[in-house]
């Protein structure tokens, strides 16, 4: 895995004051686990971090990543999440992998897509409170 050096520092040392040992992590658009994995060191055994990717090929690099590090508190699930359980579409940005669920381009694939409150249930999860954000980009800035 290629670990990106500078531009990431600032944002690592963001995640090193909002997480701790212990913590549950929800990592939303996960693609390859860069930061599933640093979560994953963070939150230690005590912790779980949960990477949601619904680009197939993405989460395959994703499972192998997590896989590759010997990782065991990192639970990866290939769905998107928004406000309705339903089928969707992920449209296909061309030139990077910023891909969304929101923004039409002219090729998408088919995925499944979640309510967070109804995954944290299934996950057995639904009395963490959960009141941090790592990622402050909205979906409009990330496409």
């Amino acid at each position: 895995m290629i670990i990106p050096q500078e531009s990431s520092k600032r944002l690592r040392r963001y995640i090193l004051d909002l997480i701790h040992p212990g913590d549950i992590v929800i990592d939303v658009g996960a693609y390859h686990g860069f930061y599933t994995l640093f979560a994953s060191r963070v939150v230690g055994e005590e912790g779980y971090v949960v990477a949601f990717e619904p680009h197939l090929l993405n989460f395959g690099i994703l499972a192998l990543n997590i896989s590759l590090n010997s990782v065991y508190n990192v639970e990866a699930i290939k769905v998107a999440l928004r406000t309705k359980n339903e089928d969707g579409k992920l449209y296909i940005h061309e030139a990077s992998p910023r891909h969304s669920i929101i923004y039409r381009r002219q090729r998408y694939i088919p995925i499944k897509i979640r309510k967070l409150d109804d995954m944290i249930k299934e996950l057995g999860f639904e009395n963490i409170p959960i009141s941090k954000n790592v990622d402050k980009k909205t979906s409009k800035e990330r496409n």
